[in-house]
């Protein structure tokens, strides 16, 4: 029975850890889902790409990455990104995706 509650305790002291976790971070999760969000809409209407798979991955990638930073870091992973998903992409055109 002892097991028991210490189990549920250390459950319950964790819950309330990875709650005060989320609660500090909320606006980071919100942006990064709104961003991933609005680039696979954009890629997908706007661009007309059929299926925008890199388009969030870069958003979420870009914004997990640079958190906190600014200026020069960020403008240079986002440069990075967009070229190495541009190439990625035309392998893709130019070689076909694969079976």
């Amino acid at each position: 029975m002892m097991h028991v509650r210490g189990f549920f305790g250390r459950l319950r002291r964790g819950a309330g850890d990875g709650f005060g976790r989320i609660r500090g971070n909320i606006w980071s999760v919100a942006q990064t889902a709104a961003a991933a969000s609005a680039a696979y809409f954009l890629a997908y209407y706007l661009l007309g790409h059929e299926r925008p798979f890199f388009a969030p991955i870069a958003a979420v990638v870009t914004l997990g990455v640079t958190l906190g930073q600014r200026g020069r870091r960020t403008v240079e992973l986002v440069v990075g990104v967009a070229i190495g998903l541009m190439v990625a992409d035309a392998l893709v055109f130019l070689i076909g995706p694969g079976r």
